[in-house]
């Protein structure tokens, strides 16, 4: 992405966000004297430097390492450059590589979250992004009875989990992900990356869980 407004300081960061949002390897540039200058940020398993020194025919300068890079051009050089850099992107970039990887604390069930186990994970409040709240790895949920898509155009699903055979049952939220309510309406088995909070409705509080991600449970059709 080029534009000759954006400041030279904060294109680095940019790149950053973009990648943590796409998961696509990323190269921000802007003016910078009489060339062009910026800031290159990659996703695990893709050489963005050595995707860079690929097109150093339309290079001036170049440096950095496999995650991160700059580089100047001319400006002439962008279309040709960005031809090249994408054409590289297409033939090394896995399908893998554009698919992000969501890390977890622990692997747990749904029985061993009570509240007690809350109140202990509450000390270590508050959360934010450099003091992210816990994740969990839970197998094998299916539907209790009551997950359904919600919300605009169905986009967002409310789930009712339970492991199979167990009567623990806990419900929890999982946006952008309402096109899971068929698998789980079929009788699917999901395993899923969540956190907990507490949600408080009409005066009572009841611990819930924030899906972040949702994949079919491996093994399970």
């Amino acid at each position: 992405l080029y534009r000759p407004h954006w400041h030279k300081g904060v294109v680095g960061i940019v790149a950053s966000k973009i990648v943590e949002t796409r998961y696509r390897p990323t190269i921000i540039l802007t003016k910078s004297g009489d060339h062009l200058g910026g800031s290159a940020r990659s996703v695990i398993g893709f050489d963005v430097y050595n995707a860079i020194e690929a097109c150093d025919a339309h290079i001036l300068q170049f440096g950095g390492h496999k995650y991160a890079a700059g580089l100047t051009l001319d400006e002439a050089q962008l279309p040709h450059f960005r031809k090249a850099f994408e054409a590289y992107c297409a033939e090394n970039v896995t399908a893998e590589m554009k698919t992000p990887e969501l890390e977890y604390d622990a692997v747990a069930s749904l029985d061993q979250f009570t509240d007690r186990f809350y109140a202990v994970l509450s000390q270590m409040e508050p959360h934010g992004e450099a003091n992210q709240a816990p994740r969990f790895l839970i197998e094998n949920l299916v539907d209790a009875g009551g997950s359904k898509a919600v919300g605009g155009e169905e986009r967002h699903l409310r789930v009712v989990f339970q492991h199979p055979g167990s009567a623990t049952t806990m419900t929890g939220i999982a946006f952008g992900q309402g096109t899971w309510a068929r698998h789980l309406e079929a009788g699917g088995a999901v395993d899923i990356i969540a956190s907990l909070e507490i949600n408080e409705f009409r005066g009572q509080r009841n611990l819930q869980l924030m899906v972040e991600d949702i994949r079919s449970a491996q093994g399970k059709s």
